[in-house]
């Protein structure tokens, strides 16, 4: 299951949401109920795809017409809306690259089937391409490139068939049935006919039939191509595992590789197992990892066996922990380990070589209203870029849904949550799984009968900076806002309520962040923000950093600085970005003038030595007079 072409969200950050029907909790008279979200037995979103970065997806299969919408799964813009044939459902998509010596490219298909008859329609338009009738019965395969194989093994007549849809190409180096020989011509082919082109075609498409063992037990569980087949019988007291060559280079094809029979141990009849008893059966062939696994539910464990050798290897080192395993267990295998997880609501990762125990992740629910248990009951995936992703969901789900339901991205190798967030995502039983495509997680959410898409999504940054014209040595202060851009948040119910702008929060934040903005769950105390640098272009042509501010929680920032020279700044906020938003930046302008030249006080020019003596002199002089003529007044009146 490990997929290494998508590069797996690490954070629960919300792309987009689109309603797929009415949903999400009723209120008035009815109050804290639901309406209802397709659990049990009702299967919305229940045909879904990705192909070519395109979500197509059906509302709810019980509705006729049945519609299909497709949408780009980064964008959430609506492409095409249609239904196909009489209400018939997509079986498959297709990504075929077609190599030879006159064309060269890869061809996306949708495939509707009606018994024996193939009709191909374009993703990108949901228009027909064409059609291919009376097909060979079998099961499909699909090659490295893309191409459809279709096997048909016989084992009660010991032979094997296969059909190569690629052999349907022209003679001429074309891939014909694209559109017809150059034209716009919607082409039907019989796969089954005897003359003229088409019984060309279908002569070249058989690909090979080959005699196989005689008296092979039971039935195929695995076909690889270029490998092996691989094929188990269980009885009452024992185990058959078989497996036949189809690698040409190891030998003739079909030749018998193994046939094994383990022979139960005296514990299990002493247990009491019931091979029809429920989910109690061979439940897992891994032909990519060469292991298969015996579940038995009563002693709730897997007994592991090779698909090279048939032989018995191993039994897990301990049981799922919980009694409630026994209803269902899911299991997957990756990067030589073995992920197990159930009902009981816990993930064991066993090593796939000896099946000793690794490590144990508890799903805890941390409201305790999960009614039997304490571990929220969980689904695997997806397995890429080694992170796990389990989500929840229940048969028949109680209402008012129980809060709290997680989503879960896992570290594979350690076990470590890398993130995990309460009540935001709620898959469905009945319906379609979570998908993954393009690095976007699709799904149906429960909660709410809306449709969305979880990804990494762009930013968008401001930044000002004042005083515009400054001194040299005055400080400068930057301010701006980092904001989240993804398709959802111009929604008119999101747009109306940030009126600003969805700020950018940490990756920590960021699962109670999108229950308040998608969700309206109330606005989170503890929010943090992003980390932005400010850095400057100088006159000089001089290029650094100048400071770092973090985001609040309505995404706004600020840094003071003091520039070093004068002239004109080119003043530069980035984020670069995280696990949960594509990084961006923006720049700004300021220009520092030079301080002016502080203006010299005066200096007094000192007077002659000579000209301070006469001034000195003669302002004795009238002095002595007035008083001299004082006194004489003075005595005369007295007199």
């Amino acid at each position: 299951m490990d997929d290494d072409y998508n590069e797996a969200p690490e954070s629960p950050h919300v792309l987009w949401t689109k309603p797929l029907t009415i949903g999400g909790v009723v209120g008035g008279d009815i109050g804290q109920y639901s309406f209802e979200h397709g659990d049990a037995y009702q299967g919305k979103f229940s045909s879904r795809l990705v192909v070519a970065g395109i979500l197509i997806y059906t509302h709810d299969t019980n509705l006729r017409p049945l519609v299909y919408t497709a949408v780009d799964i980064r964008t959430g813009e609506v492409l095409w809306e249609k239904t196909f044939l009489d209400n018939r459902t997509i079986s498959f998509p297709q990504l075929f690259f077609w190599d030879s010596y006159n064309y060269h490219g890869t061809f996306a298909y949708l495939w509707v089937t009606v018994g024996n008859d193939w009709y191909s329609f374009d993703p990108f338009t949901g228009e027909p391409r064409f059609s291919i009738a009376d097909m060979p019965s079998g099961t499909n395969i699909v090659g490295e490139n893309g191409n459809i194989f279709r096997y048909n093994v016989d084992l009660n007549r010991n032979y094997m068939t296969l059909w190569n849809f690629s052999a349907l190409g022209s003679m001429e180096g074309s891939w014909a049935p694209s559109g017809g020989f150059g034209g716009n011509i919607y082409m039907e082919i019989n796969a089954s006919a005897t003359s003229g082109s088409d019984g060309a075609r279908a002569e070249r498409a058989w690909a090979w039939n080959i005699t196989i063992p005689d008296d092979l037990p039971g039935s195929v569980r695995g076909v690889k191509l270029n490998d092996r087949v691989v094929g188990v019988d269980q009885g009452d007291n024992e185990l058959t595992i078989w497996g036949f060559n189809l690698d040409p280079d190891n030998g003739a094809m079909g030749r018998e590789l193994f046939r094994e029979t383990w022979k139960f141990p005296d514990y299990f009849i002493e247990g009491n197992i019931s091979w029809v008893t429920y989910n109690t059966a061979w439940v897992h062939t891994d032909l990519d990892a060469k292991i298969g696994f015996l579940w038995v539910k009563e002693f709730r464990k897997h007994y592991a066996f090779s698909l090279e050798t048939g032989k018995y290897l191993w039994e897990q080192e301990v049981p799922q922990t919980s009694y409630l395993d026994i209803y269902s267990i899911d299991r997957e295998v990756a990067y030589g380990r073995v992920y197990t997880v159930g009902q009981g609501g816990q993930l064991h990762c066993f090593n796939a070589t000896n099946g000793k125990l690794l490590w144990i992740y508890n799903a805890t629910d941390p409201y305790t209203e999960f009614l039997w248990g304490n571990y929220w009951s969980l689904d695997i995936e997806f397995i890429s870029k080694e992170k796990i992703y389990l989500f929840h969901s229940e048969h028949s789900p109680i209402n008012p849904l129980f809060r709290g339901a997680p989503a879960i991205c896992i570290n594979a190798t350690t076990g470590e949550e890398i993130w995990r967030v309460n009540g935001l995502f709620r898959k469905t039983d009945w319906g379609g799984d979570p998908i993954m495509g393009d690095s976007v997680i699709a799904m149906y959410n429960s909660y709410d009968q809306r449709v969305y898409a979880i990804g990494k999504g762009p930013s968008a940054l401001t930044v000002s900076a004042a005083p515009k014209f400054s001194v040299d040595g005055d400080s400068v202060l930057v301010e701006g806002m980092v904001t989240d851009v993804s398709p959802g948040t111009n929604d008119l119910d999101i747009t109306m309520r940030f009126p600003n702008g969805v700020p950018a929060v940490s990756d920590e934040s960021q699962g109670e962040w999108m229950k308040h903005v998608y969700c309206q769950f109330e606005r989170p105390a503890d929010i943090t923000g992003v980390e932005v640098t400010i850095s400057v272009l100088d006159p000089n042509n001089n290029s650094y950093e100048v400071g770092t501010a973090t985001t609040d929680a309505s995404g706004t920032f600020c840094c003071e600085f003091i520039p070093e020279v004068p002239g004109l700044y080119t003043v530069i906020a980035t984020f670069k970005g995280s696990a949960s938003y594509y990084g961006s930046y923006a720049e700004t302008y300021l220009k520092v003038n030079e301080a002016p030249s502080p203006t010299p006080c005066p200096t007094p020019t000192p007077e002659p030595m000579t000209d301070l003596y006469v001034t000195g002199f003669g302002a004795g002089m009238i002095i002595a007079i007035v008083v001299v003529g004082l006194l004489l007044f003075l005595m005369l009146r007295k007199r």
